[in-house]
């Protein structure tokens, strides 16, 4: 029988989205320090239409594992077709991918 002395935080799994990610194309600021701010997200619906939210408003953010794969997660506010909405923005760093989930 083996006792665990501590969690390895660093590497702890986050339960899926539920939502569709949608792939998006981000324009992003990094600050000298390193961090990215997504600033601007173009992307088609399913009738491809094309679409651009501006005034992304970033509300948390945070490095999570899915699956033992590392993303960046971005639980953002924009205003769409009139309305606020909230959504979660996702940075795939192994592919250099952004996607978009609006909750269902």
């Amino acid at each position: 029988m083996g006792f665990a002395i501590g969690m390895e935080t660093e590497k702890l799994q986050e339960k899926e989205i539920c939502g569709v990610p949608q792939k998006v194309a981000v324009d992003c600021w990094f600050t000298s320090t390193g961090k990215m701010i997504p600033r601007m997200i173009k992307y088609e619906d399913g009738e491809g239409i094309r679409h651009l939210l501006k005034d992304i408003e970033v509300v948390k953010s945070d490095k999570k594992y899915y699956a033992g794969v590392l993303m960046y997660r971005y639980d953002c506010r924009a205003g769409v077709d009139a309305c606020m909405r909230e959504f979660i923005l996702r940075y795939h760093p192994d592919d250099n991918l952004w996607d978009m989930i609006l909750p269902e």
